[in-house]
């Protein structure tokens, strides 16, 4: 194989290398970005959603009600602020459902959406209470309905908070894991650009740079083996006064040498 041809492998495999490198981290970087939008979109922000629905139950529902039963709020406030919570309640379930789902966490869904339609007609009647002002029957549900309506439906939000931890977690791990096969791979293939351009470097070496060393001493030797000397030439020195330039004592290639012998023959008389 010639030194062109070698010279041009070294570099295409140097270009391969780099082109999957780049490829490979591409996608590394890629496949990273959309873990961390799945951990946000699907699991941090429906962790808040749930959180803030089992807040709407416990505080806006129960304790509203019980501070209408003790004096601390108006009836109709209360039932304001229980009608308010619902609505939400409706708009932050319907949000978090539309986020990607696991199997378990259907299971809880149905679960809850089960408790729930259950729930309603409760809550309806809650809200009737309240806003009619009578305190009698604020305090007989709050003793025979209201734990009976909100308890159902805490637990299997609960059970939705935790999951989204244990499946943040789990995608974390994952990551890890993905993140160290990129590793592998990256190191392998840094390797491999070095050894290719050690390669590189010995074939420049040993097919260029080794036999252009020897030109310096083979074209210094040219003028005194092949040409006469000025002290030798005839015609009292004319043809070396003619000289267009100095004698070379030594060359840097074989074109050089060359250019130097054209020069002597062209101030031949």
């Amino acid at each position: 194989m010639s030194l062109k041809s070698k010279l041009f492998a070294c570099l295409a495999l140097m270009a391969l290398a780099q082109a999957v490198l780049g490829t490979t981290a591409y996608v590394a970087l890629n496949g990273m970005t959309g873990t961390m939008r799945t951990i946000l979109e699907d699991r941090v922000v429906p962790m808040e959603q749930l959180k803030h629905i089992s807040d709407l139950y416990a505080i806006d529902i129960v304790d509203t009600t019980q501070k209408t039963h003790i004096g601390s709020m108006k009836a109709a406030d209360a039932a304001t602020r229980v009608a308010a919570a619902r609505k939400e309640i409706d708009r932050l379930w319907a949000a978090y459902t539309a986020t990607q789902m696991t199997e378990e966490e259907n299971r809880i869904i149905q679960e809850f959406t089960a408790a729930r339609s259950r729930s309603e007609a409760g809550l309806d009647k809650l809200q009737a209470i309240l806003a009619s002002g009578n305190l009698e029957q604020v305090q007989g549900f709050i003793d025979t309905e209201l734990y009976g309506l909100i308890d159902p439906l805490a637990d299997p939000v609960n059970r939705l908070i935790r999951l989204q931890s244990r499946v943040t977690a789990a995608l974390y791990a994952d990551s890890r894991v993905a993140w160290g096969r990129v590793q592998m791979v990256f190191f392998t293939l840094s390797g491999l650009v070095a050894v290719v351009f050690a390669a590189s470097l010995w074939t420049v070496s040993r097919g260029w740079c080794c036999p252009c060393s020897g030109f310096a001493p083979a074209c210094s030797r040219l003028p005194a083996a092949s040409l006469p000397s000025p002290s030798s030439a005839t015609g009292g020195g004319t043809r070396w006064a003619t000289w267009p330039g100095p004698w070379p004592s030594s060359a840097t290639s074989a074109r050089s040498a060359r250019r130097w012998r054209r020069r002597w023959s062209a101030s031949a008389p």
